[in-house]
């Protein structure tokens, strides 16, 4: 009998993905995608930049806790030891505080002014470790709850300040509008965890284990070892994708970077998608490899076929919608629409390849996925400081970043191509045999 690559709890999310797993990232993802797109208007493209920057550093600083999210479900799934859960928060907790303060210190050194990255950050902490426990215990939608209400009460409370100050925002009072509705909207996600019995914490045993070497040893050798590889390419990835901006901020006008926001909200639909598509996608993929593999190059095939074609059409409403709202809602937003197209062409790429890259997972090929985003991101680095400096027109940025990262996943098609075609070889080899 053949053994699965996928957990059995996974299994329900290649079921009911429109149900469950789809529908509320796209829920949550839309109230995230309002609060940005009024705030975009309500502080206009002199200072949304910095804003919309600030909200993407949390996500830079989460870097720092490479390895335990994936490490988690693997061992979740793996050992389903009874002491897991409390060392786990131990080690997930101060890696999380150990990056934020490495994140204050760059930050101070840079400009003091992002600090307000930090204070979000740490709000967020509590959710970013809870994430991953939920999801193994099958609770997808709940993990979207904290999400969604902090956006909620954000966009509330920026509303509320946008009519006391009659049809005026500053940046600073966006910003307390997004710590208090953060604050808010975790603070009700945190109590409804309480309340549910979905999580038992056990704070006094997690605070003790900050003290326990074996806690550390375990946290290392069951989270971290298995889990750094698996989330490698995520964390490089986020790195990359924030490359640009932070190339715009530091060597072009203030408009340029808002623009780009912008274009980054907008696109988040369209990716979001894409990439919803790719999980479920990657769960077939491997159910196949087990239990069908002749079919397997069909079925990469169809996926690749069948998200190329959903790729084209999210692109082209995606353009149009740029356009509509570049002559409407934010018509001083310059370049809206061409540099929207320049942003996700490299994204489409990489999420129609997405589709099959599951298969490389796979065949542990984690190591070549790894060193390709290295040196992507590595390019993409040095390509943005020439053109920053260089004072170019920051369009040229933003292509040249997106043809970095269509060749990269042209790069890994060719992979899954090879890997293919020696699986079919060995399976074929088999059948002769008996």
């Amino acid at each position: 009998m053949a053994v699965s690559l996928i957990p059995p709890n996974l299994k329900l999310l290649a079921k009911r993905p429109e149900s469950l797993f789809v529908v509320v990232r796209y829920l949550a993802a839309a109230l995230t995608a309002c609060e940005a797109l009024f705030f975009a208007r309500a502080l206009g493209p002199q200072t949304f930049g910095e804003y919309a920057l600030i909200q993407q550093l949390v996500m830079l600083m989460t870097i720092g806790a490479l390895g335990h999210p994936a490490g988690y479900v693997y061992a979740y799934f793996r050992e389903r030891e009874s002491d897991l859960d409390i060392y786990y928060l131990s080690g997930a907790i101060a890696q999380y505080v150990a990056g934020g303060l490495v994140a204050s210190i760059i930050l101070v050194c840079w400009r003091p002014f992002y600090l307000f990255s930090v204070a979000l950050y740490f709000l967020q902490i509590p959710y970013l470790i809870t994430e991953p426990m939920l999801r193994v215990r099958n609770r997808f939608a709940f993990t979207a709850v904290g999400r969604g209400l902090a956006s909620i009460f954000s966009l509330a409370a920026g509303l509320l300040l946008f009519q006391r100050g009659q049809g005026r925002l500053g940046i600073n009072a966006a910003i307390a509008a997004v710590l208090l509705g953060t604050l808010l909207g975790y603070a009700i996600y945190y109590y409804l965890i309480h309340r549910s019995g979905y999580l038992e914490l056990h704070p006094a045993a997690v605070l003790r284990g900050l003290w326990n070497k074996e806690h550390w040893r375990h946290f290392g050798r069951r989270i971290l070892s298995p889990g750094i590889p698996l989330n490698a390419s995520s964390a490089i990835l986020i790195a990359f994708n924030n490359a640009p901006r932070l190339f715009i901020e530091r060597y072009q006008p203030a408009v340029a970077l808002s623009v780009y926001s912008l274009a980054w909200t907008l696109s988040q639909g369209a990716m979001l998608m894409l990439s919803s598509l790719n999980l479920v996608s990657a769960i077939q993929v491997g159910e196949l490899m087990n239990n069908s593999p002749e079919k397997v190059r069909d079925e990469l095939r169809a996926q690749l076929l069948r998200t190329g074609l959903i790729g084209t059409v999210s692109l082209a409403s995606l353009v149009l919608l740029s356009t509509v709202l570049s002559h409407t809602i934010y018509r001083d937003y310059p370049d809206l629409v061409i540099i929207t197209l320049f942003l996700n062409s490299g994204y489409l790429v990489m999420n129609i390849v997405g589709s099959v890259m599951g298969y490389l997972f796979y065949e542990r090929k984690t190591i070549q996925m790894n060193c390709g985003y290295g040196f992507a991101l590595l390019l993409c680095v040095a390509v943005n400081w020439v053109l920053g400096r260089a004072h170019v027109w920051y369009g040229y940025q933003v292509i040249s970043s997106s043809l970095i990262l269509a060749a990269l996943n042209v790069w890994f098609l060719f992979l899954i191509y090879r890997a293919v075609g020696r699986r079919k070889e060995s399976f074929m080899d088999a059948v002769h045999a008996v």
